[in-house]
């Protein structure tokens, strides 16, 4: 299941959930830009949760280790992407906790981009 846009209304919300017994795979192909959106996707699609997209600077280590966190508490996450809005020395200083989600044990896909600011 592709989700497109995180304007999801409550009952389509409601609707998308009740296929989780059988354990579709959600894959989120909107942004998710800080670790809020992250802790938000997870907690919603949980088990379910096959792939996100993160954009960001990435320049709080503290929020990019919470968004690993997050991300390895979904425990079938086949697919990462990460857009780098910003590359200054200071927007990176997290980037090292959030690529360290490559540990987690059900990746199998990851890919690492460059957007100088163009979050969708």
């Amino acid at each position: 299941m592709r989700l497109l846009d995180d304007r999801i209304d409550d009952t389509t919300l409601d609707l998308i959930c009740s296929t989780f017994p059988l354990a579709p795979q959600v894959f989120v192909d909107y942004p998710l830009c800080n670790r809020d959106d992250v802790e938000d996707t997870v907690e919603v699609f949980g088990p379910c949760l096959a792939s996100v997209k993160l954009y960001g600077a990435f320049d709080s280590p503290e929020d990019a280790v919470g968004m690993r966190d997050s991300l390895f508490s979904a425990p079938n996450l086949s697919r990462v992407e990460i857009h780098l809005t910003d590359r200054a020395e200071e927007a990176v200083l997290g980037l090292d906790g959030i690529l360290s989600t490559l540990r987690h044990p059900t990746l199998t896909h990851f890919s690492f981009g460059n957007d100088d600011g163009k979050a969708p």
